[in-house]
């Protein structure tokens, strides 16, 4: 991984995302060390839960000095609340949710993290969050592609509050082969705009006003990604790629926490 993240910072990549969860902190910040590029260069974002910080959530501030410890950093960019699912067995709780931010707003009032935000929570779990937030998180990154039904008009809701997206899982429709509807309409375009699927994905997301995130471990597509902001989509083929997308469903599942038959709304 270390060789991984080098070569994404060699080919221009100045965002890096982590997690607690993901395992992967040590490796990020030794290839931060060894590539040798000046820290203030580059967006770090970390996330903690609840449920895999010290034990609980008055532990989340120890959790977070072990995140800038396996990072070997003195700050992140960006903390993330990695999930709403606040207990053990993975429900909600709005309470340990509203505890949980405040302990966060903390952590960036103490400089270690320049912005903090949340990740997978849906709208009601938003709405309640604001009630008593005092710092309101900047970004809510959530898996969002075509195929999540009722997306649209969850992201411009978010949008509406002053919440950014970053969306993750955004290239679900090639990846998750299942699902082929959008198929055809993406070979189409690939040809029409001379990129690889994957660029129109990218595209379609940014034109949504989203940052994307993706990965991958051959460099080939790290430069291929690139390519998505060198040209636009017209409005008629990004509102064909919505329109289609809407006409089935797929929500990748997440360990127990979304079911892939998960209807729902955000």
């Amino acid at each position: 991984m270390v060789k991984m993240v080098k070569d994404a910072i060699a080919a221009g990549y100045r965002h890096l995302d982590t997690a607690e969860g993901y395992g992967t902190e040590v490796e990020l910040g030794l290839a931060i060390k060894e590539s040798g590029v000046p820290r203030e260069e580059l967006f770090v974002t970390t996330k903690l839960a609840q449920t895999i910080s010290e034990g609980s959530v008055e532990d989340i501030p120890a959790g977070f000095e072990s995140c800038l410890k396996r990072l070997q950093l003195d700050y992140v960019d960006l903390l993330c609340l990695h999930t709403p699912y606040a207990n053990k067995d993975n429900t909600y709780d709005e309470v340990a949710v509203a505890k949980s931010w405040k302990l966060i707003e903390a952590i960036q009032r103490s400089g270690k993290a320049r912005a903090i935000d949340i990740s997978n929570f849906r709208r009601t779990h938003v709405e309640n969050l604001l009630k008593t937030a005092e710092i309101k998180p900047v970004v809510n990154q959530i898996q969002f592609h075509p195929y999540i039904q009722g997306a649209p008009e969850y992201a411009k809701w978010l949008q509406s509050q002053g919440i950014a997206i970053q969306s993750w899982m955004g290239l679900a429709p090639i990846t998750w082969l299942g699902q082929k509807h959008l198929e055809g309409t993406l070979e189409e375009l690939s040809a029409k705009y001379g990129v690889n699927k994957s660029t129109i994905l990218i595209r379609w997301q940014l034109d949504q006003q989203f940052i994307v995130l993706n990965t991958t471990k051959k460099v080939e597509r790290m430069q291929e990604y690139f390519a998505a902001v060198n040209f636009d989509l017209s409005d008629e083929d990004s509102r064909r790629i919505t329109d289609i997308g809407q006409e089935t469903h797929l929500r990748v599942p997440v360990g127990n926490l979304f079911d892939g038959g998960d209807f729902s709304p955000y």
